[in-house]
């Protein structure tokens, strides 16, 4: 940002160009917490200096206590692109507003930055904030929340920002006199991630100090996050509605794969949806950025920054190509002669580019040329490539790409990719640096065992392999067998996902026999496996006997016919483990017996922050167990227990476990057992923090409605039907007006009779097995429309059709009867 140039003095101003935002969304009212007199703290780091969204939230609110009634001045765009000094509301207050109506008055008494009278500790930066200062506040705190909300980061995630963070009052000591001395290099040194906040003129591209910061991010370090956020212009009638900002991010955030059953091409697609609200606009600034089109307010920063950039060009390759990449999915599915993948192509070959992320959604098809053509244009400095949802085309230049010996991180899922592809993978990995560490070919499922065993020599070679997935790969017991001796090798594995795939208890033994070869293995995913007892029985005993007890951390068993002596087993085999973060269970079949079993492993773990036991057997007492021995975890996110037997009393103690518990995030009680669902729902919504999810839908009344629903037709059906069967017998003989309509009525009530047979067996017998998660996970990805048509066809108009007509045929005279004989109704 430009407020760091070391020829302004103390107490003026930055000189930036300024473009205010309409509209203030909100950032928190009423009276501060702070007197903003008091210097809570003396933090001598400036990069220490950071700032969390509660603190943000305070400075807002005495914008807007403050910003009317005092009557603050300043510049603001008339709307012709001219500037005029005005009255300010709290929409247009940007941070030239508020540094000289508020940071520069409440901190020169003390001399000291901003953060320095609201924190009472150093805060050390987590995420850098590049920037300009003309934004409006209430907007630039709208996209923090926003990324805090994708990444789903913890309130007390702090935030480096240069008008906060520096004392304003002695920038030339913050500066210094070359920028790897100032604040703002040891900040970006320091943060594990950088957020570009974009106005509404991508301002950023046009100043030198902004385009330091990201030269910093991407080549420099190029192993940080790097997300852009903007706000949403609400009269944008391109835009579909959503959250006023929307951001790009450096591949899949948190929120992008919240569920515990969504696959990477789901995560993928969600990404691309989420995304697709970025303006158009940004976008082609950012395709036509050039460095040498940055200005300064003072010369000589620009020259001296400019000198500290060893190759402008590749700068500008690398920045238009990164931003580039959300418009990929559009791009492969395109011409690929076309001037704007082209352009995009030439951008990605000159970069330096060290991650690469290329999710191209589902409704995108990818030609062939177009893949091969990217996959040559990959650069030789790409460290990081992850790719969903193109061809195998892409293989040869990822073939190329793994010789060049950079590259350490490769994802292909949802990739059309068959065992016959795999020897030419393999021939890459066999080449690739030492330094390799990820592999991902998820949702593949032509891959099976062949593509396994072709994939051989080239695992083998991975000694530094820390990930390995292969969801959804068509795996069976040999296939399994083969994946952990090819593996063996790798002790440096620390993440194994083998889910969705037929190992049954064959393979589940295999993987058992394996991970005394891991010892450093901290997550294993073996869902939706046919497994059985015996097998996770044999898999928990590995990972609590050796050296994986003081290391794994997440362990997902979920969908492989568990019973309450799997649990036991479980429980059993993991006694020695502490170090549990995630422990999920659903789609088994525990009943509260499993449950119990399972508490003692839970409590044992104080660290464990997710816990799923959805679509299982399980009652009152077994949650009442689980909640019990969640009591002392203070950093629990995630508490699912939906498709159970749960009633209100074992949500009501929920409820009273998690009160207090800032840390959690999402609470799932749906489709239990709730009849007092909105008192229950209620007490549930008190207890846990404002911003936690809560899903309370009530099995016990849906099932009711749908019930009482499908009760109507066939009682209508029924009752036309007697009316037919005593009129033949009492009145007259059975003409083929009767025969039909009987007929009919048969239809009408053989339809209606399968919804009141299947909600009764769920109400009276309640039958539940682990089929249940994959039924509704079935049912989940059917578009909505479609649903909704097949049980409209199903449910309502076929059996209305039907008995309509019946009574239309049993209202007309007959013409014929049995007798020869006519006769009228």
């Amino acid at each position: 940002d430009d407020s760091q140039s070391r020829s302004e003095g103390p107490g003026e101003g930055p000189t930036k160009g300024r473009r205010a935002m309409s509209v203030w969304a909100g950032g928190g009212g009423g009276t501060a917490v702070y007197d903003w007199e008091t210097r809570r703290s003396n933090i001598p780091l400036t990069e220490h200096r950071g700032i969390t969204l509660p603190q943000l939230e305070q400075v807002m609110a005495q914008i807007s206590d403050r910003c009317e009634i005092e009557g603050w001045k300043g510049l603001v765009p008339d709307g012709q692109g001219n500037l005029q000094e005005r009255l300010l509301t709290p929409a247009d207050v940007n941070l030239y507003h508020l540094n000289d109506n508020f940071i520069l008055p409440s901190t020169r008494p003390h001399a000291c930055s901003l953060v320095e009278l609201i924190a009472t500790h150093a805060q050390p930066a987590e995420w850098f904030v590049s920037h300009t200062w003309g934004e409006p506040v209430s907007k630039f705190i709208l996209c923090l929340k926003q990324l805090a909300a994708d990444r789903l980061l913890p309130p007390t995630t702090t935030f480096w920002v240069c008008a906060y963070a520096n004392n304003q009052h002695n920038l030339t000591a913050e500066i210094g006199s070359h920028p790897t001395n100032s604040s703002f290099f040891r900040a970006l040194k320091l943060a594990r991630g950088t957020v570009v906040v974009l106005d509404e003129g991508a301002t950023v591209f046009q100043r030198i100090w902004c385009v330091y910061e990201t030269y910093l991010s991407l080549v420099e370090r190029g192993d940080m996050l790097f997300d852009a956020y903007t706000t949403v212009d609400e009269d944008d009638e391109d835009l579909e509605d959503g959250p006023p900002a929307v951001g790009l991010t450096s591949g899949l955030a948190a929120v992008d794969r919240k569920s515990t059953q969504i696959t990477p091409t789901s995560a993928a697609q969600a990404k691309v949806s989420r995304e697709k609200r970025f303006p158009a606009r940004l976008l082609h600034a950012a395709a036509t950025f050039r460095v040498e089109d940055a200005q300064a307010s003072v010369e000589a920063d620009r020259v001296m920054i400019m000198g500290a950039i060893r190759s402008p060009a590749e700068l500008s390759a690398t920045v238009a190509s990164s931003y580039g990449s959300a418009r990929l999915g559009a791009l492969l599915a395109g011409d690929p002669d076309s001037a704007d993948f082209q352009r995009f192509l030439a951008q990605l070959r000159e970069s330096k580019q060290k991650q690469l992320v290329a999710l191209v959604a589902n409704w995108h098809v990818p030609s062939v040329p177009c893949c091969e053509r990217f996959a040559d244009a990959l650069p030789a400095s790409l460290e990081s490539l992850h790719l969903a949802n193109v061809r195998s085309a892409v293989l040869p230049g990822i073939r190329q790409a793994l010789l060049a010996g950079a590259l350490t991180s490769l994802m292909l899922s949802s990739s059309l990719l068959s065992a016959g592809d795999m020897g030419t993978l393999a021939e890459g990995l066999e080449a690739a640096s030492s330094r390799f560490t990820d592999l991902d070919l998820s949702d593949n499922p032509a891959i099976a065992e062949a593509g396994v065993r072709a994939l051989v020599p080239g695992l083998r070679r991975l000694t530094h392999l820390r990930a390995l997935r292969l969801e959804n790969c068509s795996l069976l017991a040999e296939g399994a067998q083969v994946v952990a001796e090819a593996i063996a090798p790798c002790s440096a594995l620390e993440v194994l996902v083998l889910n969705t795939n037929q190992m049954r208890e064959a393979g589940l033994h295999a993987i058992a026999r394996g991970v005394p070869s891991w010892p450093r293995l901290r997550a294993l995913d073996l869902s939706s496996n046919s497994g059985t007892d015996q097998g996770v029985r044999a898999v928990c005993a590995a990972l609590g006997s050796g050296p994986t007890r003081e290391c794994i951390e997440e362990v997902e068993l979920g969908g492989n016919f568990l019973t309450d002596e799997g649990a036991r087993a479980v429980a059993r085999g993991l006694a020695s483990v502490t170090s549990l973060r995630k422990l999920i269970v659903y789609g088994n079949k525990l009943t509260d017996a499993g449950a119990e079993a399972l508490a003692p492993l839970v409590q044992a773990n104080p660290h464990l922050q997710s816990i799923y036991v959805d679509a299982n057997r399980i009652a009152n007492r077994g949650a009442g167990a689980l909640v019990e021995a969640l009591g002392d975890h203070a950093d629990l996110r995630t508490v699912s227990m939906s498709m159970n037997y749960l009633g209100d009393s074992a949500v009501e103690r929920l409820a009273s476990v998690l009160r207090g518990k800032e840390s959690v995030v999402e609470v799932d009680v749906s489709r239990n057992w709730l009849w007092r669902r909105k008192n229950t729902g209620a007490l549930l919504r008190n207890a846990l923090p404002p911003t936690a999810e809560v899903d309370d839908s009530s099995q016990a009344w849906a099932q009711m409605r749908l019930l009482a629903f499908s009760v109507l037709l066939p009682a209508t059906s029924v009752t036309a039907l007697a009316l037919c069967i005593y009129r033949a017998l009492f009145f007259e003989p059975p003409d083929v007006h009767d025969s039909v309509a009987f007929a009919l009525l048969l239809v009408a009530f053989g339809v209606c009779a399968v919804p009141v047979v299947a909600n009764t067996c769920m109400l009276v017998c309640k039958v539940r097995n682990g089929n249940m998660a994959r039924i509704s996970k079935l049912r989940a990805s059917m578009p909505q429309w479609l649903f909704l048509l097949v049980l409209c066809v199903c449910c309502i108009i076929v059996p209305t059709l039907a008995v309509l007509i019946a009574i239309v045929l049993l209202s007309i005279p007959p013409y014929r009867t049995w007798d020869g004989s006519s006769a009228s109704l």
